[in-house]
């Protein structure tokens, strides 16, 4: 009598294990809510791609995920939400609530992460003019070695100092106090250069100014790196091939002795109609590519 009624409980709680396993992944399925995206909060620009995608039928390759992203600090954010209020804080500093969802992936054969934000909210948030005046002081303490290019086509390391982020993240309210900075010979380098990141077109005549021709440029080396700062700069604002060509092959330097020379007569024929960030696609090789006006990638290896 012991025998059956043991042999009867183990068939019932065998049943009932059974039927709990099969049971167990419909209620799963029915009641387990997906992950929890993190709420995130950061200040930093907006960047906005040159190549917009999000009203195009049909997506191409140089596409990004997102049209917007935030650069905050070092890191990049493809940011996902209302377009007007998107295109409204284009290349302005703002402060962002909204949820962060980080993605691992392989490109190109590399280990990236893809960082994106659904906005809840985004508001303005300018840096005071003493704040700015404050950042620039630091240029004279911070040193800066200056850019390099590592391989052809372009590939630049800019190096930017702590001091000279926080400038370009401050966006196009940076320019009126570095434009009064521009003279400084301590820091000339550095401003030419963030001009270059924060500018618009009124810009592009005071970095002209700084540049140089014929022997000065060849021989002096605080020119010839002024030169190659102002190049930067320079395309990076117009988007022009005036000294490098647009599209990938061995780089050729148009102008090595007439830098100054050569951008002059490019701003006289278009200084009456030209307006910095209005056409041109900055997706080609050679762009040296930084700023507000910076195109982002959908991942970072950071």
């Amino acid at each position: 009598m012991t025998a059956v009624i043991r042999f009867t409980t183990t068939v019932v709680l065998t049943c009932a294990w059974l039927v709990a396993v099969r049971a167990a992944p419909l209620a799963l399925n029915q009641t387990t809510p997906s992950p929890t995206k993190p709420e995130i909060k950061l200040t930093g620009i907006v960047l906005t791609s040159d190549h917009r995608c999000f009203d195009k039928q049909q997506k191409d390759t140089l596409c990004r995920k997102s049209d917007w992203a935030l650069a905050s600090g070092t890191a990049t954010y493809l940011l996902y939400g209302d377009r007007a209020t998107l295109k409204r804080f284009e290349r302005k500093r703002v402060s962002v609530n909204g949820l962060l969802e980080e993605e691992q992936i392989v490109e190109y054969g590399m280990a990236m992460i893809r960082r994106k934000i659904t906005v809840r909210s985004m508001e303005s948030s300018e840096l005071d003019k003493d704040v700015i005046e404050g950042l620039v002081a630091q240029l004279r303490v911070v040193p800066w070695r200056g850019p390099e290019n590592s391989c052809h086509p372009m590939c630049w390391d800019f190096a930017f100092t702590g001091p000279m982020i926080q400038i370009l993240q401050a966006g196009r309210g940076a320019q009126s106090i570095l434009l009064g900075h521009l003279n400084d010979r301590s820091i000339q380098d550095q401003v030419v250069m963030l001009l270059g990141g924060v500018g618009d077109e009124t810009a592009i005549w005071p970095i002209i100014e700084t540049l140089t021709d014929g022997d000065e440029a060849r021989l002096d080396e605080r020119s010839k790196r002024l030169n190659l700062v102002g190049n930067l700069a320079l395309t990076n604002l117009t988007v022009s091939d005036v000294i490098w060509h647009h599209g990938g092959g061995m780089i050729v330097d148009r102008c090595p002795n007439a830098v100054r020379s050569c951008w002059s007569k490019w701003w006289l024929d278009r200084k009456d109609s030209f307006k910095v960030g209005v056409g041109g696609d900055r997706l080609y090789t050679n762009y040296p590519n930084y700023g507000i006006f910076a195109q982002f990638s959908d991942a970072s290896v950071r």
